[in-house]
């Protein structure tokens, strides 16, 4: 090979070593871009990262604040709610017994069927007042400011039939079920009561 020929052959593999330096040279620069736009991309998000951060610690405090205000306002809702039930129920209460036998009625109701159950069995044996003589006579033994044996007995008597009342009342009211026994129990006290030696005193002529 002629040293003009063997020349050319050097410079082309020259020419073909920078062409391919080039590129890479090239490529090696389009890397360090594409680098370079990740490293602040990364820079970028950890900075946005970190006011995320700062955000979340902010709400997280706003939550817990809103949380310690809110929490105690359930005790007062419950304690309003508590209130409203309580006076709704206590005039249903009032109202239905509104609507109930005052002890006057009911005593004079079964007084008057006691009288004529002593009138007609017993009449041959013992005369007995008018029930509304003896009512009257209850009524001021009640009203009176007598601290007797007598009058104490008939207070209570008239306090227990009034309970029994109320207790069926607040059963009907709180949605209980109510039994016939349940219901003769306002009954039953007045028949106690006019079983009471002082009322029956009252009751029988002297």
């Amino acid at each position: 090979m002629s040293k003009a020929n063997e020349i050319e052959g050097l410079r082309e593999r020259i020419q073909g070593i920078q062409k391919k330096q080039s590129a890479l040279k090239t490529t090696h620069s389009e890397l360090r871009t594409s680098v370079a736009y990740m490293e602040r991309q990364i820079k970028n998000n950890e900075e946005e990262n970190e006011k995320l951060q700062r955000n979340i610690a902010e709400l997280k405090s706003e939550e817990i604040e809103i949380a310690e205000e809110y929490n105690p306002l359930n005790s007062v809702l419950d304690d309003l709610e508590h209130k409203i039930a309580t006076i709704e129920r206590n005039e249903a209460i009032a109202a239905l017994l509104e609507e109930q036998p005052s002890f006057y009625d009911a005593l004079k109701l079964r007084l008057d069927m006691k009288h004529k159950e002593l009138t007609d069995m017993a009449s041959s044996f013992i005369s007995l007042n008018e029930p509304d003589t003896v009512i009257q006579s209850i009524q001021s033994v009640i009203e009176s400011n007598a601290i007797n044996m007598d009058a104490t007995v008939i207070r209570q008597g008239k306090a227990k039939y009034e309970e029994t009342i109320k207790q069926l009342v607040e059963m009907k009211i709180d949605g209980k079920a109510i039994s016939i026994n349940d219901g003769q129990t306002p009954i039953k006290a007045i028949d106690s009561f006019l079983d009471l030696s002082p009322v029956n005193r009252m009751l029988q002529q002297s």
